[in-house]
């Protein structure tokens, strides 16, 4: 089921912006049929990643296409608490977190902190549910 996919208006997150206890609303709430749904995965057509001052990828660039294995066919897999219920009159709340810590790999050598020539690197998203609400409509 696609929740939301709009050509015209394509959804974008910087999700950098998301850490540390920040938090943003999504999605709009999204209809869809009363069942029980077994995982939730978020498919990304394009990406890119901006490099650091002091840091450029091996043709000087500071930016460039970012990697993400399965992200645009599959999707990227969001590790949830167990299946979701969704009920008729009901709507389900998901607070999802994203590890940015865990969830890029630098391919190449490991350039110093201060900057330096970075390889390529490659977008592995950690991310799980962290709760959930349900409310019932009056």
């Amino acid at each position: 089921m696609d929740l939301f996919n709009d050509p015209e208006n394509p959804f974008e997150v910087d999700l950098l912006v998301l850490q540390d206890g920040v938090t943003a609303n999504l999605a709009a709430p999204i209809e869809i049929a009363p069942g029980i749904y077994k995982g939730l995965r978020i498919v990304v057509d394009s990406s890119f990643v901006t490099l650091e001052d002091g840091f450029t990828f091996p043709d000087g660039a500071t930016t460039a296409v970012l990697k993400i294995p399965s992200g645009s066919t599959s999707g990227l897999k969001v590790h949830l608490a167990g299946n979701v219920e969704a009920e008729e009159g009901a709507t389900t709340t998901l607070l999802l977190d994203f590890n940015v810590d865990d969830s890029f790999v630098i391919q190449g050598q490991e350039p110093p902190p201060t900057g330096g020539t970075v390889q390529s690197i490659t977008f592995l998203p950690v991310i799980h549910e962290v709760s959930r609400a349900m409310e019932e409509e009056d």
